[in-house]
């Protein structure tokens, strides 16, 4: 019999997990007709100019290396991921479905990571499929739409090592807690953002190690790990210093504050819809207005799926779960809130302190660590919505009138986000004169995506087939 219930959850669990990365799937659907937008312009013509030129992909990738170190930035390892991504997907709808493909990587690890935290099925889905929502495509540099998967293994690797991080801590042995810190160093070198995520690790150490002592031994690998790092950081703006440095650093307190709260506000719902900084959603102002752009039958399956996901996840109860899974250990169910609340509020810090990124955010308008963000947010409104249900558990009308409105308003807040990621999707790669053209989003370049699909095309079909090699192209336009 326990067989047989253990044989039954396993396969309520595949389903959820099924039924989220498909709503996902769906609901990002829209970023596949973007072609190559933002850095992705040039990026993605690095195969071509590196035949140009005659350089190998070792000299490009360490002359990049140098060049970053020069600009005092220690992020070595990026390039590594950079040249890998675009020397191997060289058609734009196989690079956007890479993106979409370590997108649902990311929601598949940030289940296990909360099953694992809460061994709650019910809130590891509920988690993911509110975080779906908060994908927020802008006419801004869009860590979705853009920049060659870099915030999608970012987050794969933190999820990676929390998770190696779990297993040390359950007694699996010391080898779990080196692949959690060499992962974690890995997100260091590839994107500075991660310094000051050290930070993250603090609330399940700190629940899983029973003395001061092996919480501070636990930590201390981390805490290195990132500290050679922010030092070989300063190292190279102290040995190569220079007064064009495109990220200064800002040292105004206030402004470090108000930065950091509109970076983190991007991450919350709907705020580049309600924002609309670059007025993509002028058709959507009014009620009647907001119904009849609602109104479409890609809108309504997208809601339909999403509200039928969180009904199931709110019904789920953790009870289910006692015969197949160990139990909690002590306090860590009070490590969700804490992780949820330092992956919304931290990936902010290093964005607050640049001046660069000071004048540019605004609010709904992110860098790209939003996308961690997102996570955090979700994980929160997972927290926050299941620890109400339970306080309502005893009044059974209360609780199904609850559950019926925050699927409801979880339907609503995905159909205006995906309605608002499609104009945004379009309005990305409208070129000039067409009725569709924004000139905030052209400042992203994705106005040229089907002209450059056009000589593509031209170029596979062998149109300069017999024009001599190093000739100059003119185009007529």
């Amino acid at each position: 019999m326990p067989d047989e219930a253990s044989g039954s959850h396993r396969v309520a669990r595949v389903l959820g997990v099924s039924a989220v990365l498909v709503f996902a799937a769906i609901f990002l659907a829209p970023m596949l007709k973007t072609g190559y937008i933002s850095d992705d312009v040039v990026s993605s013509l690095m195969p071509g100019m590196t035949k140009f030129t005659g350089q190998s992909v070792v000299s490009r990738t360490l002359s990049h290396m140098r060049s970053s170190m020069l600009e005092g930035r220690f992020y070595p390892l990026v390039w590594l991921q950079y040249y890998a991504v675009f020397f191997s997907l060289q058609n734009v709808l196989l690079y956007k479905s890479f993106i979409l493909a370590m997108v649902l990587l990311d929601l598949l690890l940030f289940v296990v990571f909360v099953r694992m935290s809460a061994r709650d099925d019910g809130l590891a889905l509920l988690a993911a499929t509110l975080t779906v929502p908060l994908f927020q495509f802008r006419a801004f540099f869009d860590p979705i739409l853009a920049f060659h998967g870099l915030l999608q293994f970012i987050v794969a690797g933190i999820l990676l090592s929390l998770l190696s991080l779990q297993r040390f801590l359950e007694g699996r042995g010391r080898v779990w807690l080196v692949l959690s810190v060499m992962t974690f160093l890995a997100c260091c070198l590839a994107y500075e953002v991660c310094y000051p995520l050290v930070f993250l690790y603090v609330p399940s150490i700190a629940s899983g190690c029973r003395d001061w002592r092996s919480r501070w031994t636990t930590f201390r690998p981390y805490l290195t790990a990132v500290g050679a790092c922010v030092t070989l950081s300063i190292l190279m703006r102290w040995l190569h210093p220079s007064p064009s440095y495109i990220h200064g650093v800002s040292h105004d307190p206030s402004a470090i504050v108000v930065a950091m709260a509109t970076q983190t506000s991007s991450a919350l719902p709907l705020s580049y819809f309600l924002a609309d900084p670059a007025g993509l959603f002028t058709d959507a102002h009014g009620f009647s207005a907001i119904l009849r752009w609602m109104a479409r039958p890609d809108a309504g399956i997208v809601t339909a799926l999403a509200s039928l996901v969180v009904g199931i996840c709110l019904r789920s109860r953790p009870a289910a779960l006692a015969e197949t899974v160990p139990a909690v250990p002590s306090g860590r169910l009070g490590v969700l809130p804490q992780v949820g609340l330092l992956l919304a509020v931290l990936p902010a810090v290093m964005i607050a302190i640049s001046s660069r990124y000071q004048a540019q955010i605004r609010f709904g308008k992110g860098y790209l660590p939003v996308y961690v963000q997102y996570f955090g947010v979700g994980l929160l409104l997972a927290w926050l919505i299941r620890s109400a249900l339970d306080r309502l558990a005893s009044r059974v009308a209360l609780t199904r009138v609850a559950r019926v409105a925050l699927t409801v308003v979880v339907g609503i807040t995905t159909c205006l986000t995906y309605r608002a990621n499609c104009t945004t999707a379009v309005g990305l790669v409208s070129p000039p004169g067409s009725r569709t053209f924004n000139q905030e989003a052209a400042w992203n370049d994705g106005i040229w995506h089907d002209r450059r699909n056009n000589l593509e095309a031209a170029l596979h079909a062998g149109l300069l087939d017999d024009v001599p090699e190093h000739s100059q192209v003119i185009l007529e336009n």
